[in-house]
């Protein structure tokens, strides 16, 4: 009864053919062709790839499974060829990644470009997402730009990077995963590992990065604007300073005088008055003239704002055409009324203006004979008129300083924010760096562990210091103890507020915007003496060069979060990079294999890994080849028996030389069999071992 039970369970049996063998084969790789519930397959598969007029290959269509599929034969066959084919027609071929760092880069890349390219060949592919299908075509017709038909049979010419957006998967040739584990001698990062994992961990990673760039060119814009604060109130100073001086040589001047009739006194006493209305309303005009040109920069580009223009008719698309189409007229209609009304401003004015310059120049003569008649004085009183026109550009001067100034805003606010925001990138990147790491720790099968220190990696603060160090013959080893004994008495942060302060206040200081400060000397910079040197001449050294890149560097400057790989190997872990090449290249097909996604190619996979691991790739093949179609070329026939392959094809060199496919199929034909047997690595063995395990 028990038995009829189980046999009552098995709802499915994956069979190539109605005959005995099929089904022993079925039952001999049963974890993946025997199932209870309805099969399930990737989302994105090569549904067939056809070959033509390429060289030395033979012309073929091979129809591919849309699980684990393995091409076969002696070497030379071709059987790297088509695989390499099929990655140009993804666009993710050597040919197609020029700048991917991989030794076989050249010659990979000069075979599409010798047998493909300069025969005048074809490749077409048929993929499969998500039930549709769709054909990518590259020939010299399309000149070997992927041309794609739609499941509505529309055709479209793309790039490669569009096809490789379009269609994810994962192509590595032969020996590339060693040398992917190899590039990591000194520490491997987060994004190495990542690359493995599925787009949108990665794409997270790039996001919390790009947020951290962001916030430090927020951090830095503030900076900037401090910087210009404390030049915009120097010279706000100089210009205070300049007109109190020419004001007082003005009042001793006038003193020296000789007395003249009141109306002559007057048009004297009034003259500095007349000269700086004159230049107020010279200033008033150009204001005018630039708003006239905002308003006209503004018509001009609501005139190019981006209508929808869609054949849809959803609500939501109605809705926001109907609300954009709305807004659009009300701001055209605001900004034709603004530009009438500044031309309307303009033409009332202009009278107005040329009735002052008339009143100037009318005093200004008026001026000139009083002076005249004042004798051997006529030079005082041309000293007086000069220093009044000094006295009215000086106070132009600080009105205009002073708008500058209060444009700036409230930096102090600006700046408080500024670092909130950065502390909170740093914060959320730690925060999901825990989960990637979780992530990958599940999906290396346990063979990694990660842990996260935060505020672990101060390089980017080390770089800083450098920076505020450059020409004060300050020490590297110093400086590193220094702000470590800093950091772990205060905090890292709190020890970077305090740097960016002092940094900043001595800027300021040098800058001339603390004014009559600057004599009491220059303000206390203890911190920063401290981790440089703590020395006299390193100090002032520093007080020397202080200038806006070293307040920049130590303003941005921020810790990271330390990530730390362990690779576990008998019950010790040892750093990651420093596990055999074999060991991590067999974390990164795990990582691979454990993971949905596009079709994962590789050639010859078993070249990148240590003997010892072979039988868990295998196991691992049965249970993921569901989620993620496998495109494999090997010599090792555990991978194609064992992980029971559902497709096969056999690749040999005819009797003219050209690389064809003699034999194709699942291992329950015969004649596929004997293929394994005959050319493979253990093939033979690889049969009687899993016929000996199940025993039958």
């Amino acid at each position: 009864m028990r038995q009829a039970i189980r046999l009552r369970r098995f709802r499915r049996l994956k069979i190539s053919d109605r005959t005995a063998e099929s089904i022993r084969q079925s039952f001999l790789g049963w974890k993946s062709r025997i199932s209870i519930g309805a099969p399930v397959y990737p989302a994105v598969v090569v549904k067939s790839v056809t070959i033509k007029g390429t060289n030395p290959l033979g012309d073929t269509t091979l129809d591919f499974s849309p699980e684990f599929n393995a091409i076969i034969g002696g070497r030379g066959s071709g059987k790297s060829t088509v695989l390499e084919y099929i990655a140009f027609g993804l666009g993710r071929s050597c040919y197609d990644l020029g700048d991917k760092q991989y030794s076989g880069l050249s010659r990979l890349s000069s075979l599409i470009k010798d047998t493909v390219i300069a025969e005048s060949g074809e490749i077409v592919l048929t993929i499969n997402q998500d039930g549709a299908d769709f054909e990518i075509v590259r020939s010299a017709a399309t000149g070997f730009q992927p041309q794609i038909k739609y499941p509505n049979g529309k055709n479209e010419t793309l790039t490669a990077k569009d096809i490789r957006s379009l269609f994810p998967a994962f192509a590595y040739s032969q020996g590339e995963l060693s040398e992917l584990g190899r590039e990591a001698r000194d520490q491997t990062s987060v994004n190495d590992l990542l690359t493995f994992v599925r787009a949108p961990f990665k794409a997270e990673a790039d996001a919390a990065e790009r947020a951290i760039a962001a916030a430090k060119n927020g951090m830095a814009k503030v900076a900037r604007d401090f910087t210009q604060l404390w030049t915009l109130t120097a010279e706000k100073a100089k210009a205070e300073n300049r007109l109190a001086a020419a004001t007082a040589r003005i009042t001793a001047l006038q003193a020296t005088l000789p007395k003249l009739g009141d109306v002559d006194q007057a048009t004297l006493d009034k003259n500095q008055a007349v000269v700086e209305a004159g230049q107020q309303v010279e200033r008033q005009k150009t204001d005018f003239q630039e708003i006239d040109e905002l308003v006209e920069e503004l018509s001009s580009r609501l005139a190019t704002v981006q209508r929808l223009d869609s054949e849809l008719k959803d609500d939501p698309i109605k809705n926001v055409i109907a609300i954009g189409e709305k807004v659009l007229t009300s701001l055209s209609g605001h900004i034709k009324a603004l530009k009438a009304e500044t031309a309307s401003a303009t033409k009332t004015l202009k009278p107005a203006y040329d009735k002052v310059g008339k009143y100037v120049a009318d005093h200004q003569k008026t001026y000139d004979t009083v002076v005249s008649k004042i004798g051997a004085q006529k030079t005082v009183a041309k000293q007086i008129a000069e220093l009044q026109k000094t006295c009215a550009v000086e106070k132009d001067k600080i009105a205009q300083l002073t708008k500058q100034i209060r444009a700036l805003g409230d930096l102090s606010k600006l700046f408080r924010e500024a670092r909130a925001t950065l502390k909170k990138s740093i914060e959320d990147q730690t925060a999901s760096l825990k989960q990637f790491a979780l992530r990958i720790e599940e999906l290396s099968d346990g063979s990694i562990s990660v842990t996260i220190a935060e505020d672990g990696d101060l390089s980017d603060i080390y770089t800083a210091l450098e920076t505020l160090a450059v020409r004060t013959r300050s020490q590297d080893a110093a400086r590193t103890r220094k702000f470590t004994e800093y950091a772990a008495s205060d905090g890292v942060w709190k020890t970077l507020d305090k740097l960016a302060t002092e940094v900043g206040a001595l800027l300021s200081w040098k800058l001339g915007a603390d004014g009559d400060e600057k004599k009491k000397g220059q303000p206390n910079i203890a911190t920063v003496a401290v981790i440089l040197g703590d020395s006299d001449a390193i100090t002032r050294a520093f007080a020397e060069l202080v200038d806006e890149a070293r307040y920049l560097a130590i303003a941005q400057a921020t810790p990271k979060p330390q990530v730390t790989f362990k690779y576990k190997a008998d019950a010790r872990e040892i750093a990651f990079e420093k596990a055999s090449e074999g060991q991590r290249a067999a974390v990164l097909l795990t990582m691979l294999l454990k993971q949905g996604g596009g079709p994962l190619i590789i050639d010859q996979p078993e070249s990148d890994l240590d003997n010892s691991v072979i039988t868990k790739v295998v196991e691992l093949l049965h249970g993921m080849k569901h989620k993620r179609q496998l495109l494999f070329s090997t010599h090792n026939a555990n991978l194609v028996v064992n992980g029971a392959a559902e497709f096969v094809a056999f690749m040999c060199n005819n009797d003219t030389g050209q690389r064809v496919v003699e034999y194709r199929g699942s291992i329950d034909q015969t004649d596929v069999r004997l293929a394994i047997t005959d050319t493979m690595e253990g093939g033979e063995k690889a049969f009687k071992d899993r016929q000996r395990k199940y025993g039958f």
